[in-house]
């Protein structure tokens, strides 16, 4: 058939227009697909051409599909360019791809960026909202670096922070202050010193290391125009020094140097000693000599003394403390520095601390510091125990958490007795405003009701059900599972496994365990099975675990903690008696298991129905349809209260075997009770 519908020739080159279906191109031929460099224009039915730079296109000549390699033309949203516009790069495909986060212009991949977009900052090769350190925001758009040892500028010429041990001045970093400044180390910068000063090591007046030429008599870091009263300049040593004691003028420091006399004393002219006459006393510093007439210096640390040594100081100079009749800078260990006011004269001394402080602000047992050996902090008192409401924390007494009374340790887990009217969650070291589920109140404690129960009476009976797990059934307060050890009831009558962690659960996950294996402890408040430490270590992967419960107690106490806790408290893992035995030899196991079987076997024949009457005890109702047999064992019961239902219906409660069991009567294998209960 041919595809033309109008022609001007009789060839295949003669069309003019075409059927539906097929399309005339430009060499007047109905063709069904366009030509390379053409596209199908639906409207007219024609292949019209593509623009220049389009090696294909489709639907309109500008939308290329790809580009003339021999321009060097670059395919990006539809169009063919030289270059790749702005926000763009080139690829090795020959195509354009977008600039990566916030580049305006990127080269060679996305995050190599060229340039940024307003507000953001150019620095090695990615664009940022701020620059880091040591650089700062220069105008073209780009982090410029900080003048040498600066972390932080706004420009080339002004720091605001310098480098490590280096110190700001004027917006510039210096290794070290000129004259006239000092080192502030702390806020890490050159300070100005005092106008007196020409250097010095801090702002005061009296911080001058040296003195300017307006004030240059330099006296114990101050500077002044003359030397005060009682001292003399020294050419040498460029300052005032001070006059012998019994000098209020002088020209030198020896005692034979004075010029004037301190009030009371009077000064011999030949010799130019200052001495006593009549009833006048030596002044401060000095203490009168043998000779009962000349006033001699005590040691340079004394305010007052007896004689000249170190050690015969009365009282001292500020800002000093008598200790043994010794100044002291600091008071030693055992004592405290106490000022008091005496006859118009300060006397600053050591005094003892309580002797249960080994530090103290006062002498009362309240103003201890730190404490003595053998001895606690309890906020300031130091005490020889811990009172009720607070444990032991290395040296010091901390308070227990405020729902419990007593406590072994910090939070709500460590409690040995509870503050009413909270109760005890037995088997834990919790306290609780009301018991949880699963629990029943009884006193001032929560006991855990019968593992199959959901909620329950006064009693730990499988037979005080109240309230059955989703799929178990109520009967006679008696809750009877569907599923067996290990699983749980799910939808469409499905029995799930149990987590791994649980030996009985209540759904998945390790959150809904009812029972856990042996060697494992119950979160009674978390619903999981964490391992029983081994040891007292600090592994929050264990807990303490209570073998009576086996629920865990608490979180594992530190190395030198004391457990303090209960008798029933037991952080090695319960070992049954299985484990007791590994140690023997193999043969010794071998024959001791098989002479056990063989006794029991001529035992149970022998007391079988004695062992159904101990053992078994038969419960009010019947089991009714298609009721399962069994119900979960409790934690620490080993097989005790195990109920079961007969084919009549009946309904059992099988004892353990290891409580009350007559002497005479030997344990039954478990699947030959069950036999027995249908048997009846």
């Amino acid at each position: 058939m041919y595809a033309e519908e109008t022609c001007f020739g009789p060839q295949a080159l003669d069309c003019s227009s075409c059927f539906t279906g097929h399309l005339l191109d430009p060499e007047s031929s109905c063709v069904e697909h366009c030509p390379q460099g053409t596209y199908a224009n639906t409207s007219t039915q024609l292949c019209e051409a593509c623009s220049t730079n389009c090696e294909a296109c489709l639907g309109s000549s500008d939308v290329c599909t790809s580009c003339s390699r021999s321009s060097y033309i670059f395919l990006h949203q539809g169009k063919c360019w030289s270059n790749c516009p702005e926000g763009f790069f080139e690829t090795n495909e020959g195509s354009c791809e977008a600039c990566g986060g916030s580049c305006l212009t990127c080269d060679a991949g996305p995050t190599q960026c060229l340039s940024c977009a307003e507000g953001r900052f150019l620095e090695s090769g990615g664009c940022g909202l701020n620059c880091s350190l040591r650089t700062f925001p220069g105008e073209d758009g780009t982090c410029r670096r900080c003048p040498p040892h600066c972390d932080v500028c706004s420009d080339q010429r002004t720091c605001f922070r310098c480098s490590f041990l280096y110190l700001i001045l004027n917006g510039a970093c210096k290794a070290s202050c000129p004259a006239g400044y000092y080192d502030d180390m702390e806020d890490s910068r050159c300070g100005t010193c005092h106008p007196t000063c020409s250097t010095c090591f801090g702002p005061l007046a009296d911080d001058c290391e040296t003195c300017s030429k307006a004030t240059p008599k330099l006296y114990d870091g101050a500077c002044a125009t003359d030397c005060p009263p009682g001292t003399y300049y020294e050419t040498a040593a460029m300052e005032c020094q001070e006059c012998h004691q019994t000098c209020a003028r002088c020209f030198g420091s020896e005692a034979n140097q004075c010029t004037q006399c301190e009030r009371g004393l009077v000064l011999d002219p030949s010799t130019l000693l200052c001495g006593v006459t009549g009833d006048t006393e030596c002044p401060p510093r000095t203490y009168l000599h043998d000779d009962q007439f000349t006033c001699k210096a005590c040691h340079r640390q004394c305010h007052s003394c007896s004689g000249q040594g170190q050690d015969q100081c009365l009282t001292c100079t500020a800002p000093k403390f008598l200790y043994n009749r010794t100044c002291v800078t600091v008071c030693p260990a055992r004592t405290f520095s106490s000022q008091q006011a005496a006859d118009g004269a300060e006397l600053r001394a050591c005094l003892p601390c309580d002797h249960v402080c080994a530090a103290c602000s006062g002498p009362s047992p309240n103003d201890c510091l730190t404490c003595s050996p053998g001895f606690l902090r309890l906020q300031t008192l130091c005490v020889s125990g811990c009172p009720a409401g607070y444990y032991r924390e290395g040296s010091s007494c901390e308070e227990c958490d405020r729902s419990c009374q007593q406590c072994t340790g910090p939070g709500p887990g460590s409690c040995q007795a509870c503050t009413a009217p909270l109760l005890e969650l037995l088997g834990t070291r919790l306290c609780v405003e009301r018991c949880p589920r699963r629990f029943y109140q009884l006193d001032a404690v929560c006991h855990r009701c019968h593992i199959s129960c959901q909620t329950c009476t006064g009693d730990a009976s499988p037979k005080s059900c109240l309230t059955c797990d989703l799929g178990n059934t109520l009967l006679d307060n008696v809750c009877y599972p569907r599923c067996g050890e290990g699983k749980y009831y799910a939808q469409k009558d499905l029995c799930e496994p149990c987590h791994s962690s649980c030996r009985h659960c209540a759904g998945a996950g390790p959150a809904h365990c009812l029972s856990c294996l042996p060697h494992f402890g119950l979160h009674a408040m978390e619903g999981r099975c964490a391992p029983c430490c081994q040891t007292r270590g600090n592994d929050t992967n264990c807990c303490v675990c209570d073998t009576i419960t086996a629920l865990c107690t608490e979180a594992p106490l530190p190395k030198s903690g004391d457990l303090g806790g209960k008798a029933n408290l037991n952080t090695e893992p319960a070992r049954s008696e299985g484990h007791a035995l590994a140690g023997l030899p193999l043969a010794l196991l071998l024959a001791l298991g098989l002479a056990l079987a063989v006794f029991a076997l001529v035992r149970a024949r022998a007391k079988k129905r004695l062992c159904w009457h101990r053992s078994y005890e038969r419960l009010s109702g019947s089991a009714r349809g298609t009721m399962p047999h069994g119900v979960p064992e409790p934690d620490g019961g080993g097989e005790a209260d195990v109920v079961y239902t007969t084919k009549g219906g009946s309904v059992y409660r099988r004892y353990s075997f290891y409580h009350d069991q007559d002497p005479d009567v030997a344990q039954h294998d478990a699947d030959d009770n069950v036999d027995s209960l249908n048997r009846s």
